[in-house]
């Protein structure tokens, strides 16, 4: 999957989109430069790549990541959902460093209530459901819980401390069927 940002993006989001990149192995930077959508859809096929994230800015931080698929039969990228952010914190924010790259596997571990985003994000990424820290197989999670009204992803090692960014998501905008949650 190919993730970018809008252009000319502040260093915070691109701090974001690198710490993003270095935390889930699935993900793949792009940078985008001046390219149009048109680029980035002909880039996305070529490298045969069924997502593209696209994260926006608000005041110089991520506001909005737009998901959208790659229909390469109509050769269009169809907007599929928004993801408009709260806020999120940086992993360097939180440690002082920046997360260490990590090419293993990653499961999903959820709330009642955030089935929509636990959904999303496999979909995204081909990780598999299971319980906070109890597969042995996996050595990492994306635990996706609320908090005050918020959706909130969090990247974490089986020990429990911290593995990457933090994403305080404040709405979801399924583009697809024009429903927000």
């Amino acid at each position: 999957m190919l993730v970018t940002t809008s252009r000319e993006p502040s260093n915070r989001t691109r701090s974001f989109i690198n710490e993003l990149v270095s935390t889930v192995p699935v993900f793949v930077k792009y940078n985008r430069g001046k390219a149009t959508l048109e680029e980035l859809l002909d880039n996305a096929i070529s490298s045969k790549t069924s997502y593209i994230l696209v994260v926006h800015e608000k005041k110089g931080n991520p506001g909005l990541i737009k998901v959208y698929h790659v229909n390469v039969i109509k050769h269009v990228l169809d907007e599929w959902f928004n993801l408009i952010l709260k806020g999120i914190t940086l992993y360097k924010e939180k440690t002082g460093s920046k997360p260490k790259p990590y090419d293993g596997k990653y499961c999903i571990s959820y709330s009642v209530g955030t089935e929509l985003l636990a959904d999303l994000i496999n979909r995204l990424t081909g990780y598999t459901f299971c319980l906070k820290r109890s597969d042995k197989e996996v050595s990492r999670y994306i635990e996706i819980d609320t908090m005050n009204e918020l959706f909130v992803i969090r990247f974490y090692r089986q020990t429990g401390t911290i593995a990457g960014p933090i994403i305080r998501v404040r709405k979801i905008v399924d583009r697809s069927n024009n429903r927000s949650y």
